[in-house]
């Protein structure tokens, strides 16, 4: 096949002329193809299914590799997957991931696809679980807007099928029915389906998101199937069996070196000498020579560069697909380059998360009984939400309890002034109303968010004192830095990394803090810091809290800098009085251009010379001791800080022009979701999962998070491998043990590790890619994510095996375990970062014990007073003002219309916190298309709100809109008089035919009222909406 080079082809085309017909034949012929690449694999199997007309079904040894390759086919319509189902006793809610494939191939390969390839396992396709006429079990419905449907019908088909029923569609196999609207997941789709009926018509239909259920896109037509799989059904077959398959292969190997033939049994071996050869990790010079040098051997047009740029006079072939690290061949006489730098798109898709998802302590997620604060009020606890009023003026409220049965009721209008109480504090000290404790706590921490933001200005005014000196330029050692990084940087690390060396630029320090999640790449932008001020002569210190991130970043940073000539020590308290001394003798004679070391690092005989750099890696882990240190020494040097814990971002508001921010939000290409399972506790699973993952040459993790009966699980998994080295880890245990055990698992000569969350942070090994976590349910979510985080972090999936006790999980439990089976993706912590990440983001920030204050009056509460305080001493005023409104008809979000208080609240906080007339048109389109038409109550709240959106930041002080009555009640204003006697004259004299009567009364406070009769209630809305237009121009802060 002839391929012209001026522009992109598709990864089919590429895959047709890698693999000719003369190499297909030779499969198909009985050849068995090895030394296969997973890449090379792929476009064999895209080759093989576009020779073929009629669906095939390839068998692998294993589920790591079925899952592996199709991840790379996953946006290819045309390639199924039919995972196994796990023997065990599954937990009722998970696993609905592997039963959403299944579901979606049968449904595919029953309808008669024409041409599809099925991948699965060996033992899962020969396994008797489909009915013996899969045509029988099939049903269909089809949805086309303008059609008649009833919706009752498409109720009683779903419950049918055995959908389950609920209040919100989360789950595939469930469906919600709100009014006009109805949301189903059917198994076979990736995402959820809304169907919005006009009667018994269909009126629209629209795929929506499940974080936030906002409607995504719109179709013209689907068809909805079912395939029924009933168990009790004992006449049944296997994959292999229930369908005519026009070929059938099996793969072999391991993801390095991979074979596939048509026959398990064939001897007739054929190499095609497959070989990784990745241009991501390339860069600069290597990855021209790298291109030349496989055109020159190859020869133009049997060079294939995925995914890079569209370069009309290259002598490479530009495909528009994606591989993963790509591969070359002599046999085939061509070479494969992955020139991506973005994350693999389609099933390994990790974008990068919105700040908005962080805000999990939004109020629509509180039960009766949760704390809440008011900014008046204080702290009391949700009681739900309240109709209060008369009949013709109905308005639901937020009421919460306080001590001694006061009762509030918040007019929902206020809600700005309610936040949830979040603090490390679970059962705060409820106030009473009327009495002055909560006068008391707010001024005490007031007092003390004060003396933090004296010490934010007096950094501030440290960063306005010269450095002294200026970093050297790039040179040849950074650019070998650049080189050697395994990887194309990020988006994100590009950006941070460019921060950080124009802060060196600058002639004032840095002070900086680069913020990322597990594994996002924070060292390499510290690495490339660290390089640039050893070519300037400068020396940098690196202190971490722990031992084993010191031993970490030691073993990572060595690794990295050695090769280039840079001399790297380790100073801990573990090491002998001799060795102290002859690191701290490198230090002062400046011999070692890096030290990394924990809180030792702090003490008086530490002479660094030439010390210009000082990097921190999770600051808040430090104690109060070592942090007032940490003060002391930083004076006048640049300071990059790492965190891996989300900032908030009323913190990062607080911080404008103080301390600057880098989010590393995009995670590296190669990495994998993690397989994460659910499971009752059960030792022979334990044993079979470390099995399997031993027998692939990996390292296991095993959390017991009990001290007293860890011994007994270490001598469990001993009794079930004798051959292996298998020692546990606490945090109460000898020091040099620990460090002795931790460096013996880094080298790889300990095969499984017993350990407490001890393990949370720090341990990086990327052969360790299996962890098992006991009594899981106990465990926070964002504990869970950091543990889960040590394994994957290399190029194979790690699998995470969470193992609860046989007995019902409390709701927060299975919420927390749900979401952490659901958020496999890296870069999931900015999803499912709650209260404590939260809470430590202050202390990352400042490493001021705050803890107290913050539990007197609540994380939201303290930061808002912070950002006062802060906004005050840097001379910053921000001073946003709205007028007070009255309404007297029904203004709600009724239950009859949204039935669940927690999201009526979520709306209505959505409202009390919108800031533009777009985000109350969003808002507006988001009810609709969720719970169909607006009621008019509902409709009202809105335009209220809307309305007195105009109104922001002017004269005006109040809006009335009463039963054919409107006012509007004006303050006296600073400044422009001359501007208010017009805006006034053209009130009084404003021309409206719904105008009956108007009059002019001045108050005591010397404020004005102007007031008009009209003909109906709506149309004081009407006309408040038109006056706004008259206040555009001549806002008043």
């Amino acid at each position: 096949m002839k391929v012209s080079r001026e522009t992109s082809i598709t990864k089919a085309a590429a895959a047709k002329c890698v693999f000719s017909n003369e190499v297909i034949g030779a499969l198909l012929g009985g050849h068995v193809f090895s030394h296969l690449t997973e890449d090379a694999l792929t476009l064999l199997l895209i080759a093989i299914n576009g020779a073929l007309c009629g669906p095939s079904l390839v068998a692998f040894n294993s589920r790591e590799i079925a899952d592996s390759i199709y991840g790379l086919l996953y946006n290819d319509d045309d390639f199924l997957f039919y995972p196994p189902i796990e023997k065990t006793v599954s937990v009722k809610g998970f696993e609905n991931e592997s039963l959403r494939y299944r579901q979606e191939t049968l449904i595919s390969l029953a309808v008669g696809s024409s041409r599809s390839m099925c991948l699965s396992t060996s033992t899962t396709s020969t396994v008797k679980d489909i009915p013996s006429d899969p045509m029988l079990s099939l049903s269909k419905i089809d949805l086309i807007p303008g059609e008649k449907l009833g919706r009752d019908r498409l109720i009683g088909l779903l419950s049918s099928w055995g959908y389950e029923k609920c209040d919100f569609v989360f789950d595939p196999n469930s469906f919600s029915v709100r009014g006009d609207v109805i949301d189903l997941f059917p198994s076979h789709f990736q995402f959820p389906l809304r169907v919005l009926f006009d009667f018994s018509l269909v009126s629209s239909l629209c795929f929506f998101n499940v974080v936030d259920q906002k409607k995504t896109k719109e179709i013209d037509r689907i068809s909805v199937r079912h395939f029924n799989n009933d168990p009790m059904n004992e006449n049944k077959k296997s994959l292999v069996d229930s369908f005519s398959w026009r070929g059938f292969y099996f793969v072999d190997g391991d993801l390095d070196s991979l074979s596939i033939s048509i026959d398990n049994l064939s001897n007739d071996q054929l190499s095609l000498d497959c070989f990784s050869h990745s241009l991501s990790e390339k860069s600069g010079v290597l990855r021209e020579s790298l291109l030349s040098s496989s055109v020159s051997k190859y020869g133009p047009g049997r060079v294939f560069l995925f995914e890079g740029q569209n370069e009309v006079d290259s002598e490479y072939v530009n495909v528009s697909g994606y591989l993963s690290t790509g591969f070359y061949s002599d046999i085939l006489g061509v070479c494969c380059i992955s020139g991506a730098t973005n994350v693999v798109k389609g099933r390994w898709n990790n974008q990068k998360e919105k700040d908005e998802l962080i805000s999990k302590d939004s109020l629509s997620s509180i039960a009766p009984g949760d704390y809440l604060v008011h900014s008046i009020h204080g702290i009391g606890k949700y009681e739900g939400l309240s109709i209060v009023g008369p009949a013709d003026n109905e308005k639901e409220c937020l009421s919460i309890v306080y001590k001694n049965n006061g009762l509030l009721h918040v007019p929902l209008e206020k809600l700005g002034c309610v936040h949830r109480y979040v603090s490390n504090n679970k059962n705060p000290t409820m106030h009473e109303l009327g009495k002055k404790r909560w006068d008391q706590d707010i001024k005490k921490t007031k007092d003390a968010v004060s003396v933090v933001s004296n010490k934010l200005l007096a950094l501030y005014s440290n960063k306005k004192t010269p450095r002294g000196f200026s970093y050297a330029k790039k040179d040849d050692l950074m650019s070998a830095l650049e080189d050697s990084f395994p990887f194309i940087e990020t988006p994100d690390q590009q950006t941070a990394i460019k921060d950080v060396f124009n802060d060196l630029d600058k002639k004032y320090p840095m002070d900086r803090l680069i913020c990322g999640d597990v594994g996002f790449g924070k060292t390499e932008v510290a690495l490339r810091a660290i390089m640039r001020t050893a070519v300037s002569g400068k020396q940098t210190m690196l202190l971490c809290p722990t031992t084993i991130l010191s031993d970490q970043h030691y073993i990572t940073c060595k690794e990295r800098l050695s090769p280039l000539g840079l001399k790297t020590v380790l100073l801990s308290r573990f090491k002998t009085k001799k060795e102290q001394g002859a690191i701290l003798d490198k230090l002062a004679n400046r011999k070692a251009e890096l030290v990394v070391g924990t809180h030792r690092l702090l003490s008086e005989d530490v002479v660094i010379p030439e010390l210009s750099l000082l990097i921190i890696d999770e600051e808040h882990r430090f104690g109060v001791k070592h942090k007032e240190k940490i003060r002391q020494i930083r004076s006048g040097l640049d300071l990059l800080s790492l965190s891996a814990t989300p900032i908030p971002r009323t913190l990062q508001h607080s911080l404008v022009g103080v301390r600057d921010i880098s989010k590393i939000r995009t995670p590296p290409k190669t990495r994998k979701p993690i397989l994460t399972r659910v499971k009752y506790f059960n030792w022979d699973l334990i044993k079979k999962t470390i099995e399997e993952e031993l027998f692939r040459g990996g390292q296991v993790y095993y959390v017991h998070n009990n001290i007293l009966s860890l011994q007994h699980h270490t001598n469990k998994i001993r009794e079930f491998f004798p051959e292996k080295k298998v020692l546990e880890i606490h945090g109460k245990m000898e020091s040099r043990t620990l460090e002795k055990r931790i460096l013996s698992f880094f080298s790889g000569n300990i095969d499984i590790l017993v350990c407490t969350t001890i393990i949370e942070s720090g341990l990086d090994v990327t052969n360790a890619n299996c962890i098992v976590i006991n009594n899981a349910q106990k465990l926070g979510l964002s504990q869970l994510y950091q543990i889960r985080g040590r394994v994957g972090r290399g190029h194979r999936r790690g699998e995470c095996l969470l193992l609860i006790p046989k007995k019902d999980l409390d709701g927060r439990a299975y919420r927390r375990l749900k979401t952490i089976e659901q958020h496999t993706s890296l870069g999931s912590g900015y999803d499912i970062a709650l209260k404590d990440l939260a809470i430590r983001g202050a202390g990352s920030l400042f490493g001021h014990k705050q803890s107290g204050h913050i539990s007197d009056v609540g994380f939201e509460m303290y930061c808002q007073l912070l950002k006062e305080s802060v906004d005050f001493v840097f001379g910053r005023e921000e001073n946003i003002r709205y007028p007070s409104v009255n309404f007297s008809g029904n203004a709600l979000i009724s239950s009859d219309y949204i039935k669940s208080p927690s999201i009526r609240l979520g709306f209505y906080e959505k409202i009390s916190k919108s800031n533009s007339h777009e985000e109350i048109k969003d808002i507006k389109k988001e009810i609709f298309n969720r719970f169909g038409r607006l009621p008019v109550e509902t409709a009202s709240l809105l335009k209220i709100a809307d309305v007195r959106m105009s109104y922001r930041n002017t004269f005006v002080s109040h809006l009335s809109f009463g039963d054919g009555i409107f006012s509007i009640e004006l303050m006296d204003p600073k400044k422009g008089a001359k501007k208010t006697r017009k805006i006034i004259e053209s009130l009084i004299t404003f021309e409206d035919n719904n105008i009956t009567d108007r009059r002019i009364k001045k108050t005591k406070k010397d404020k004005i009222i102007i007031e008009y009769t009209l003909s109906s209630l709506s149309s004081g809305l009407s006309l408040g909406d038109s006056f706004s237009k008259l206040f555009s121009d001549n806002s008043f802060g």
